[in-house]
């Protein structure tokens, strides 16, 4: 019982850190004003993370995008867009994304 407990205190604090990780696009919003490094970096990741899933079909980001325009998408988008900011992350990228580069 003592190793069942101790297991599942240590489950239960790792869902409430990646909880506590998970961003939602209001955080992602603030950080776009705060940071923009910060807020470029992790727009960057999210696309990579995406297309490494296989998510190419969402958007067709052409070749010569950088870094930075892609981050300015994605916050214009959110500055566009109040309303979806609930939403996670991922998905405001997601559609950030789809939105500016439509696929054929």
């Amino acid at each position: 019982m003592r190793r069942f407990t101790f297991t599942m205190a240590i489950l239960m604090s790792a869902s409430v850190h990646t909880q506590a990780l998970a961003l939602n696009g209001q955080d992602l919003s603030d950080m776009c004003r705060s940071d923009r490094f910060a807020s470029m970096m992790y727009v960057k990741g999210a696309a990579d993370g995406m297309f490494a899933m296989g998510a190419e079909f969402i958007s067709c980001i052409p070749n010569e995008a950088s870094t930075q325009q892609m981050g300015d998408v994605v916050c214009k988008w959110l500055r566009d867009n109040p309303q979806h900011r609930h939403k996670k992350s991922i998905s405001v990228v997601g559609l950030a994304f789809k939105q500016a580069w439509p696929c054929g």
